[in-house]
């Protein structure tokens, strides 16, 4: 009997999307361009693959920008406060890659794939990794979604938002007086 209700556990669990999604893939990349701060494309021995950086939102260098989403006002203001985050964004990850070796891995608590078909990857450059770098450093915010790093990621966020550092400085333009 208990053998029965662990297996209709687990497959409750899996079909309601709450399991992990499989196991997590590494693979090294042999070249590398970002894109922007949350996006690269990557070359490995099975081919050319985009990555969205799991876990976190960096601010748009290619469109415009939805301050909403970093908790500001719809003013042109926080739109070029986040423009400039998102280039610095874009410049740190360059910088966390340039002549490191670099590989990407699944999370077994996420999608594979995101939206647009991209792979949904961390991505590491030497032994950092450079989606938490990012939160840490305060140019990117926690994107809503399920992975492993979580509750970390939302720690370190919270720090940066605190220490106004990164994207966080454009908090500034929030009208209210207390923040």
């Amino acid at each position: 009997m208990r053998t029965v209700n662990l297996f209709v556990l687990a497959a409750v669990l899996t079909l309601s999307g709450c399991a992990s999604t499989g196991n997590p893939e590494s693979r090294a990349t042999q070249n590398i361009r970002v894109v922007d701060g949350d996006t690269v494309e990557i070359s490995t021995e099975r081919g050319n693959e985009t990555v969205r950086l799991i876990g976190i939102d960096t601010p748009e260098t290619h469109a415009e920008n939805t301050p909403r989403e970093f908790d500001l006002p719809r003013t042109q203001a926080a739109r070029r406060c986040l423009g400039r985050k998102g280039k610095a964004a874009t410049r740190r990850v360059k910088s966390l890659v340039d002549s490191q070796n670099t590989s990407v891995s699944t999370d077994p608590a996420a999608d594979r794939r995101g939206d647009y078909g991209r792979l949904l990857a961390y991505l590491y450059a030497g032994n950092t990794s450079v989606n938490r770098q990012l939160v840490e450093e305060g140019l990117a915010r926690v994107y809503p979604s399920q992975f492993s790093h979580r509750g970390r990621y939302e720690a370190l966020e919270s720090r940066a938002v605190a220490e106004r550092r990164g994207v966080w400085e454009c908090l500034r333009f929030r009208r209210d007086p207390t923040s």
